[in-house]
């Protein structure tokens, strides 16, 4: 179990190190203070579980649940008055990626979308409330069309059989409108 939690190169862990630190320096300009430990929290978890999706193709349930219960404690304690949109969130957040995989897999026989990234977005849900899934959405999905595209260019061919971890677009989605959640006008 602790396997998967673990990077498998030292390079790769010191990569995980400077991408959280750069996320930090970015909580740190960009945020009020008072979301800096908070931020310290999502960044690492974030970071964390993009470098392992993107070894194995997975996202760690210890990681991904933590990240849901701990969204909702901060809610409950911070957005009391709105905690059913955080709660809604969460819900939504894990539904529409469930309910995408589930239709793919009735369709092509294949899983084409994971229950890691439906918990990850449920995730995002949890902390930034049901108004922040649209956003989120659109950024995972503009920055996986981006990687598709310069995997094209590069290759000068496409497989659609080529797996791509989604887990990476969606915690880039989700640490952008966490960091600029005041001008997405979120319900936080």
């Amino acid at each position: 179990m602790i396997e998967h939690l673990r990077l498998k190169s030292k390079l790769r862990v010191f990569l995980c190190v400077v991408t959280i630190l750069i996320a930090l320096l970015s909580s740190l300009v960009l945020q009020p203070l008072e979301l800096f430990y908070p931020s310290v929290l999502i960044a690492v978890l974030l970071v964390w579980m993009s470098f392992i999706d993107i070894e194995r193709h997975i996202l760690p349930n210890p990681l991904t649940y933590g990240l849901v219960i701990i969204g909702l404690i901060w809610a409950s304690i911070y957005h009391l008055s709105d905690l059913g949109h955080h709660i809604i969130g969460a819900v939504i957040g894990y539904g529409l990626i469930a309910t995408i995989a589930w239709y793919y897999i009735k369709k092509r026989g294949i899983a084409g979308i994971g229950l890691g990234d439906a918990k990850l977005l449920a995730a995002a849900g949890a902390w930034l409330g049901w108004i922040g899934i649209p956003y989120v959405l659109l950024i995972s999905s503009l920055s996986g069309l981006l990687l598709s595209i310069s995997l094209m260019i590069t290759k000068r061919s496409f497989d659609l059989k080529q797996r791509i971890a989604f887990g990476p677009h969606l915690a880039v989605g989700f640490w952008l409108v966490w960091l600029f959640q005041d001008r997405f006008s979120l319900l936080l």
